[in-house]
């Protein structure tokens, strides 16, 4: 069979042609990876690039950056943590010549809080369920002790309506139980007795554990101020800070004691310090950092104070600092700004 041929006038074809050739070689710039990521929450970028084929081992440092640190901050280790809802976009860099060698861009979402969630608290609580009462997150995989109590030769039992943010392990018949955080948001729980009512309903706030002191010190020096609860000064749960002490820290592992204290007679003035880690461990019912306080230097004002701090605990969740005197004495209790209530 013979092959069919076609007379063409080419300066028609010319034209399509000519666009053909461009749009099949027109080359197209890679997408940035993308990621969604839970507010409070965080991932490893290196492990991010890795999974997109990129080699790192070929460079001796790597640093870290973030177009929009209010979004999400990214820590000397890659760690990348999501500090309000919004979009950035997170960076890896060869630390000697700065070349990019990965970006991904990160959008924050929120968890639900659940504002219109009825509290009801009946009864008595123990262990860290004293702490969650008041607000105090729990933090990812680590095991917190609770206890309640309410009316003599009851049973209870307990549920949560989030199970994918909260385990809740049963240890007795008795209102004990064990909480273990699985992901960042806010676990509805509740409580019945064995006539089926309702006798507790609270929320339990589940955030990321802080991995290292490093990084506690970073969170430390982005807070605002540390705000006193009220403890030493008898005003608990009050809302006026001009009648609490405060605290507030820098990178460089220096912080200032300030504000009004009842104990010393009034203003303080600005009491000036250094601080070091001491150790991570768990105290209480709480996981946290502690961190010795030295150099302790009074101000004018602070000369009457009789109780100096010397050591302090917060959380491994960032949200409740215990400031301590020699031999042990607590001074107050903190909590960052945002969280006072």
């Amino acid at each position: 069979m013979k092959r069919k041929l076609f007379n063409f006038n080419p300066l028609i074809l010319t034209l399509p042609l000519m666009v053909g050739i461009v749009s099949c070689n027109d080359p197209k710039e890679p997408e940035t990876p993308k990621i969604d990521l839970i507010n409070l929450s965080s991932f490893n970028l290196v492990d991010e690039a890795v999974k997109n084929d990129v080699n790192l081992d070929k460079y001796e440092g790597l640093k870290f950056g973030s177009s929009k640190k209010s979004v999400c901050t990214v820590t000397f280790e890659g760690e990348v943590v999501a500090n309000n809802t919004g979009k950035s976009t997170v960076y890896i860099y060869d630390a000697e010549s700065s070349k990019e060698l990965f970006s991904m861009d990160v959008n924050v979402t929120d968890f639900d809080h659940h504002d219109d969630f009825e509290k009801i608290e009946h009864g008595s609580v123990g262990g860290h369920l004293t702490d969650i009462s008041l607000g105090i997150a729990i933090g990812i995989d680590n095991e917190y002790p609770v206890t309640y109590s309410y009316e003599k030769d009851k049973q209870y039992t307990i549920t949560t309506l989030d199970p994918d943010l909260l385990d809740i392990r049963k240890d007795s018949d008795l209102g004990e139980w064990t909480f273990i955080g699985r992901n960042v948001g806010n676990a509805r729980i509740q409580i019945f007795d064995n006539d089926f009512n309702m006798v507790y309903q609270n929320i339990v706030k589940v955030r990321r554990s802080i991995s290292n002191e490093f990084e506690m010190v970073d969170i430390l020096s982005t807070v605002d101020r540390y705000v006193g609860r009220g403890f030493l000064d008898g005003n608990w749960g009050g809302t006026d800070e001009t009648k609490r002490t405060k605290l507030i820290f820098d990178e460089e592992r220096k912080g200032i004691f300030y504000g009004f204290s009842a104990e010393a007679g009034g203003n303080i003035g600005k009491n000036k310090f250094d601080f070091e880690f001491d150790r991570r461990d768990q105290f209480n019912t709480s996981y946290g950092y502690w961190f010795n306080i030295f150099n302790f230097e009074k101000s004018e004002e602070g000369q009457g104070l009789q109780y100096v701090p010397t050591t302090f605990f917060i959380t491994d969740v960032g949200d409740e600092i215990m400031l301590y005197s020699r031999g042990g004495s607590l001074i107050e209790m903190y909590l960052p700004k945002n969280n006072l209530k």
